[in-house]
């Protein structure tokens, strides 16, 4: 079994594919022969990896846009600045991989796991025709249009993602780190928050019903005309944060005196003990 070397931008086969990906199993168990799978700059469009078992594979600026990721164990991959628009990702692991700078644009990644995953934007440069270095893309991670709903985002670094309008339903975000991070006007409904850095978030317009916020920092967090009835937080935990048209809890919205003055008299007795 060999899977000839293919040079940069060349596109694979489903047949070269799938030999590469049986001597990655063979690289995983220490066998003869085996070797881990390289598919750096690699066009494989279209092409089905679902189940397959690739942790540790390198896939830096892969071109993987369509293709059928569905339950396969990414864990540890690099994809640093891959292209995966359209990809079925449904219950793909993706624990502790480098998704920095990639298009995640309209995939759909329902129920993946991407715990601890680095999903921060980041630059591929390569050298022009005068031998300068520049970035190939933006740097941007997109997720434009993706599904991320129930998905297991715990502990990943997301700071300054912008990810705006994005359906983050039931999502677990426990413990992430979302410094500067743009989300505004996305459905977080379920969304567990518990313990995630929200400093300088932009969440402005977000759907909280049903969030779990409880230890999270909010300093300076934008939730401006955000919906928080029925989201699951302390007045003091959102003392720092930017409130203005938001939409709160009966129990706070109904009372005479502002929010804001509440919030700041919770603050300064909690500081006093």
């Amino acid at each position: 079994m060999e899977a000839r070397a293919v040079k940069a931008n060349e596109r694979v086969n489903q047949i070269w594919l799938d030999e590469a990906t049986a001597l990655h199993e063979l690289y995983l168990q220490g066998r003869p022969g085996g070797r881990r799978m390289f598919l750096n700059f690699k066009d494989a469009r279209h092409l089905d990896l679902s189940g397959r078992n690739l942790p540790t594979a390198e896939m830096v600026a892969a071109d993987l846009a369509h293709s059928n990721l569905e339950h396969a164990t990414l864990a540890r991959a690099n994809l640093f600045g891959a292209n995966l628009p359209h990809a079925k990702m449904q219950g793909c692991d993706l624990t502790r991989s480098d998704l920095r700078g990639a298009n995640l644009s309209d995939a759909n990644l329902e129920d993946a796991v991407l715990h601890e995953a680095d999903i921060r934007n980041g630059f591929i440069l390569v050298r022009d025709d005068d031998g300068n270095l520049t970035p190939m893309k933006d740097g941007n991670t997109d997720i434009t249009g993706v599904n991320l709903s129930g998905a297991d985002l715990s502990g990943a670094r997301l700071a300054r993602v912008l990810w705006p309008r994005t359906n983050l339903t039931n999502a677990n975000f426990r413990t992430a780190k979302l410094v500067a991070a743009n989300l505004s006007n996305s459905d977080v409904r379920g969304a567990n928050f518990t313990g995630a850095d929200l400093t300088d978030a932009n969440m402005s317009g977000c759907i909280f019903q049903g969030a779990m916020l409880g230890g999270a920092i909010l300093n300076n967090t934008n939730l401006d005309g955000a919906d928080l009835t029925a989201a699951h937080f302390f007045p003091a935990e959102i003392r720092f944060a930017h409130i203005k048209n938001a939409r709160m809890p009966k129990d706070l919205a109904s009372l005479d005196r502002t929010l804001q003055e509440i919030i700041a008299d919770h603050g300064r007795w909690i500081d006093s003990l």
